[in-house]
């Protein structure tokens, strides 16, 4: 039982005390720090054997027959609480109202209060309350009249019943004062939102872009295009053209796009390497054996067609299967220079890979 210990003197000596009422009577007592009409002032709950007493201010401002009253119920609100006395007839009469501080104290009172009230309940009240017949189990279990769903409370809202967009509208008639304030506050969390996905963007860009390394097509795919008529090796019929108009020999194009067929970016790459070779012929040479210009040399003199033969020469002793040469054709690897660095006699997709991985690392960090 919670006694307001600044009255407990007066209780047990039975003093007369505010407006002149005995408080010897008084079997329960709380103070609150707040009256019911929301002033922070001290307040009082008193229950004798017959009656419950609101008092503020010295003065008694409600008093009501402990016999009607029910039970009592604490409901929690924004910065405060209430106390609720339910009565026989389902009325609700406010008790006391109280700061967050004290929600702990009034939520402890609520079930002493509850006990003492325990036999005040009628045979319907306690029915609809289900409320146990054994004072050990004495518990009070709401349900919303719509959809039975649990509530702390009896009163309390429904949160499967609420009405959203009702809410949502009331809210909006409090917040348009602030429109301004609020506009930038949708504005910031956009672009808050926007800022965290840009890691993801940009990395998703780095990989599918300076780091994604080519696709390359299969033997197979290389094979089953070269017994292709030369048209029908480009993936339009504009290539083909193109090709033609700059006297290029598709069977010596490499292509990267899908099974292996000729992309621009493959005749682009034909026509940059032009200025590198002394004669077509060397050229020719040298992509019919699936390299390039920057594998053979990486210097800025002209490569003739005894640099590609001695090139191909010192790549006799080195295993390299067919894929392979295309991941190093694609990226401009030069082959017998790497496998003097791993000391090697055979090379694979892989080495080609981790050879071109830190180039682009850097590239990309600058």
């Amino acid at each position: 039982m919670i006694l307001d210990n600044n009255n407990k003197d007066n209780l047990h000596e039975g003093k007369k005390t505010e407006s002149g009422r005995n408080r010897s009577d008084v079997i329960f007592s709380i103070m609150s720090d707040m009256t019911l009409e929301g002033d922070y002032e001290d307040s009082r709950l008193e229950i004798t054997d017959r009656e419950i007493r609101c008092i503020s201010g010295g003065e008694i401002e409600k008093t009501m027959n402990r016999e009607e009253v029910a039970f009592v119920i604490c409901k929690d609100y924004v910065g405060n609480g209430q106390m609720e006395a339910h009565l026989n007839d389902d009325r609700q009469i406010p008790l006391m109202r109280y700061t967050k501080t004290l929600s702990e104290r009034f939520k402890e009172a609520e079930g002493e209060i509850n006990e003492l009230l325990g036999g005040n309940l009628t045979e319907d009240v306690r029915e609809a309350r289900n409320v146990a017949d054994t004072p050990s189990e004495k518990k009070l279990t709401y349900r919303c009249p719509n959809c039975d769903y649990p509530l702390q409370h009896q009163g309390d809202v429904c949160p499967k019943c609420v009405n959203i967009t009702s809410v949502l509208f009331r809210l909006s008639r409090y917040l348009r004062p602030y429109w301004l304030e609020a506009t930038l506050g949708v504005i910031l969390a956009l672009s808050l939102a926007a800022i965290q996905m840009a890691p993801g963007v940009l990395l998703q860009r780095l990989i599918d872009g300076p780091l994604q390394l080519p696709p390359v097509p299969s033997p197979a795919d290389i094979e089953f295009i070269s017994e292709l008529p030369p048209e029908q090796r480009f993936e339009t019929p504009d290539l083909a053209e193109k090709a033609g108009d700059h006297g290029i020999d598709p069977s010596v194009l490499m292509g990267s796009g899908d099974q292996g067929r000729i992309r621009e970016q493959d005749i682009e790459l034909y026509l940059a390497g032009r200025e590198r070779f002394e004669t077509e012929s060397a050229q020719n040479l040298a992509f019919s054996h699936i390299l390039r210009s920057e594998q053979i040399t990486d210097s800025g003199e002209v490569i003739s067609e005894e640099n590609v033969r001695t090139y191909l020469e010192n790549l006799e002793d080195i295993r390299i299967p067919e894929d392979t040469k295309l991941w190093a054709f694609h990226l401009g690897v030069n082959l017998r220079r790497l496998a003097d660095e791993l000391d090697t006699d055979a090379l694979s997709r892989s080495d080609i890979i981790n050879a071109i991985r830190p180039q682009r690392t850097m590239m990309v960090t600058i």
